[in-house]
C-alpha cells in the first residue's frame, strides 16, 4: 500500500504528481466565493446577492482546510 500523501507529491520527489483532493476542493470552492462576492458568480448564483453573504457569512463557517 502507498499513502496518499506519497502519491501527491510532485514527479521529481517519488510521487506521481496528483493534486490533492481535498485541498483542490477548498480552492476551487473558495473560487466560487470570490466570485459571488465580486458578483461574477455566474446564473447558479444569481439569487444570492453579494450584500447577502456579506450580511450573513454563517455559510462559509465551518469550513476547515487539511
Amino acid at each position: 500500500m502507498v499513502k496518499w500523501a506519497d502519491i501527491c507529491l510532485p514527479k521529481d520527489r517519488g510521487g506521481l504528481g496528483i493534486p490533492a483532493s481535498r485541498r483542490m476542493n477548498v480552492a476551487l470552492m473558495l473560487r466560487w466565493v470570490w466570485r459571488i462576492l465580486r458578483g461574477d458568480g455566474g446564473c447558479g448564483c444569481s439569487w444570492l446577492s453579494p450584500s447577502t453573504c456579506r450580511a450573513n457569512p454563517s455559510w462559509l463557517a465551518h469550513t476547515r482546510l487539511g
